[in-house]
């Protein structure tokens, strides 16, 4: 009988406190809404979760060192769809335009060709078909490059002296341009700028022109310099890859 009245004593003591643990872990749970995305819902909320705000790009283009530019960009939202960029760069010589003059200067064991540093300008209007400043788009372009080097004159002894001559070209660029700037989600702001395009190339060259004449009383040769000014309009094709961050 002692027995008896122990446990239910140890029923009626312990009964309050096993509520409460019951009541304790029914409170752990919280609801939790998931929600299911398309994928166009998704791309929109990837995208203002985690660039909204961001209005102003820069980019460089490593592969433009081929025609010897070596660009900066800056790229600014105007409101919509649209945007505007503008590039400023630094030209030296264009290796691909020119590769005949660049494998004679090379092979020449006494160049007389300096090259000037010059400047490139861009200018251009994107329409982006879905987001502001992400995914495909098109847009004008209007581009210049300037390319510039000094052909120092030669004596009679075929050594360079201190005089010389410019030779300049000037590249002017009327294009349409097709392309695709995607984020990279790795690096939050980070993003490539794929493009190609057409247009229309005018150059106006100022190419310089080496004589020289064998001397018979003197037995050396006498060299004069000339300017031949050179304007072409041709087919412009372009292909490219920008690499910039948002902020």
């Amino acid at each position: 009988m002692w027995r008896t009245i122990l446990l239910l004593g140890l029923i009626f003591i312990y009964h309050p406190f096993f509520l409460m643990a019951q009541n304790d872990k029914e409170n752990d749970f919280e609801e939790v809404e998931v929600i299911v995305f398309e994928e166009d819902s998704l791309k929109k909320y990837m995208r203002s979760s985690n660039n909204v705000g961001d209005r102003n790009a820069l980019k460089i283009a490593p592969l433009n060192i081929l025609i010897g530019e070596i660009p900066l960009f800056y790229e600014r939202h105007l409101g919509g769809n649209f945007s505007a960029e503008v590039g400023l760069g630094l030209t030296l010589s264009n290796f691909v335009g020119d590769l005949d003059a660049l494998i004679s200067n090379l092979e020449e064991t006494n160049n007389n060709i300096e090259t000037e540093l010059q400047t490139s300008f861009r200018l251009g209007i994107r329409y982006y078909i879905d987001y502001p400043m992400e995914e495909y788009y098109f847009a004008p372009e209007f581009a210049i490059r300037n390319y510039a080097s000094r052909i120092f004159h030669r004596d009679g002894n075929e050594n360079l002296t201190s005089n010389y001559s410019r030779e300049t070209t000037k590249i002017t660029e009327y294009r349409l341009i097709f392309g695709h700037q995607g984020f990279d989600f790795w690096a939050n702001d980070l993003f490539f700028d794929y493009y190609f395009g057409a247009g229309i190339r005018q150059k106006a060259i100022e190419e310089v022109i080496e004589n020289n004449e064998y001397n018979n009383f003197t037995g050396k040769y006498e060299y004069s310099y000339d300017i031949q000014k050179i304007n072409k309009i041709s087919p412009a094709l372009l292909i490219g890859v920008k690499i910039g961050f948002v902020f």
